[in-house]
């Protein structure tokens, strides 16, 4: 394993498999299932050469509501208000209007909450928001591991094919603090 730096934090580079969509389609839908599954996402299609199908069912990792829970330990990152106000610097509307949404649900927003707030239909498409938020934390705390928001353990709900149909995520109480003064509310 090797280790860079990267914008002023570590980044561990580990071993990684790469497998193009074209070389997925080749392998059974049961295999792609398996592979799939690993990522614990349900939902997901199998690559054919005819296009996407459902993929058969997996094992219980990939449709058990505790797939999206987090562990206990994985607590989200706290910001002052300085450091929250140096995190929204330069942000998307569209980001803006989804962590203020997170303010004034008082740090518990329902997943159903932010896709009224975005105008997305699916929690899918969430994730660039997620991702973007993550990313920007990890490099404003200079923390790999922090996260400013984090889907509350147990909250998840799913309907009755092991789809996500909602959650709550939340901020820590010192990021709500500064969010909730950051949008003057």
């Amino acid at each position: 394993m090797r280790t860079d730096r990267l914008r002023g934090m570590e980044v561990k580079q580990a071993p990684a498999i790469i497998i193009p969509v074209n070389v997925l389609a080749t392998l059974s839908q049961t295999t792609q299932a398996e592979i799939l599954n690993l990522f614990a996402i349900p939902g997901l299609r199998a690559v054919t050469a005819s296009g996407a199908t459902p993929l058969p069912v997996g094992p219980p990792v990939a449709t058990t509501p505790s797939t999206f829970d987090l562990d206990s330990a994985d607590q989200p990152a706290d910001m002052s208000v300085a450091t929250f106000a140096r995190f929204m610097a330069g942000v998307s509307a569209r980001t803006s209007s989804l962590l203020r949404c997170v303010a004034e649900k008082r740090g518990r927003a329902l997943i159903t909450d932010l896709l009224k707030v975005s105008g997305d239909k699916h929690w899918r498409q969430l994730a660039g928001f997620l991702s973007g938020v993550t990313r920007r934390a990890r490099r404003i705390l200079r923390d790999p591991g922090a996260r400013l928001l984090v889907l509350e353990q147990g909250s998840v709900t799913h309907d009755s094919s092991g789809e996500l149909t909602d959650g709550v995520y939340v901020v820590a109480a010192a990021t709500l603090e500064a969010m909730r003064k950051f949008f003057k509310l």
